[in-house]
């Protein structure tokens, strides 16, 4: 925990991603060996969140989302038995868990959740073999909870895993989506980095532009705005609606591989996480 230029450790080893409740910064949830847990003390103390019923655990580092509109409800994928995942809904208020979808037989990798509906959510998985079978998925839940497939479209990117989600928050048929991996052509088709819909996942396309041929980890959508971040294996890009192409924002921060980035509404700041610096 960062406070007033002081780093304080309040957890152990082997931890996740870490999510904040906009609503109040002393609630806090992150990920421990694949469990959640919980602080409302700013991490003086923590909780385990019981998993649902039936759940044989999940990824060692699963994604998790927090609802954009409701502080209280939290997305985060369950093995209901091995090699089996639910994404699963979670509401603090009362402490239950509901599945979103059946089962799927690959990992959740990424979960977007959309400010404009929150009654829709995507989810994507990762370990992908884009041309063939179609090992790696794109979902989207519809306001009426039906689980569509929006894969289809996404097979030009080739032996790629999907890293992130981020919904427009003005449109949730408006998503893009950054993959991981170093891109390469085979069968005609080239690696796309970032793909972009705007008819909710039935139709994409590629919005690499001028980002670098190595892995896209991360997507952060600011609201109000068309403006996009995208955290890279050599630090930030940000998209630039009047060029159509995505610009580096990144001075005077090192070549880091980004693999988290936040934008702090408050002090209008965009936070980034780096490794390997």
């Amino acid at each position: 925990k960062y406070n007033a230029g002081t780093w304080t450790n309040t957890g152990g080893g082997d931890g996740g991603e870490c999510v904040v409740d906009w609503n109040n910064p002393n609630t806090v949830y992150t990920i421990q060996n694949g469990y959640l847990y919980k602080t409302t003390d700013a991490g003086v103390t923590w909780a385990w969140v019981f998993p649902p019923s039936g759940a044989a655990g999940s990824a060692l580092y699963p994604p998790v989302e927090m609802d954009e509109t409701n502080s209280n409800v939290l997305y985060m994928p369950w093995a209901v038995s091995p090699g089996v995942l639910k994404l699963f809904q979670y509401n603090a208020s009362a402490n239950t868990w509901a599945p979103i979808n059946q089962t799927t037989p690959i990992n959740i990798a990424a979960i977007g959740t959309s400010y404009s509906n929150p009654s829709v959510v995507y989810f994507g998985c990762a370990l992908p073999t884009w041309n063939g079978p179609l090992v790696g998925r794109f979902f989207r839940k519809e306001p009426n909870g039906t689980v569509v497939d929006r894969t289809p479209g996404l097979t030009s990117c080739l032996y790629a895993t999907l890293s992130d989600i981020a919904v427009d928050p003005a449109n949730d048929q408006h998503v893009l989506v950054s993959f991981q991996g170093v891109g390469w052509s085979a069968n005609g088709k080239t690696q796309w980095r970032v793909a972009s819909t705007t008819d909710a996942g039935l139709t994409w396309t590629d919005v690499t532009g001028s980002l670098p041929d190595l892995s896209v980890n991360c997507l952060t959508w600011q609201k109000g705005s068309d403006v996009v971040y995208a955290g890279t294996d050599v630090g930030v890009y940000a998209w630039d609606g009047g060029l159509n192409d995505w610009v580096p924002f990144k001075n005077g921060m090192p070549d880091a591989i980004s693999p988290w980035l936040e934008v702090n509404y408050t002090s209008n700041k965009l936070r980034a996480a780096t490794s390997g610096r």
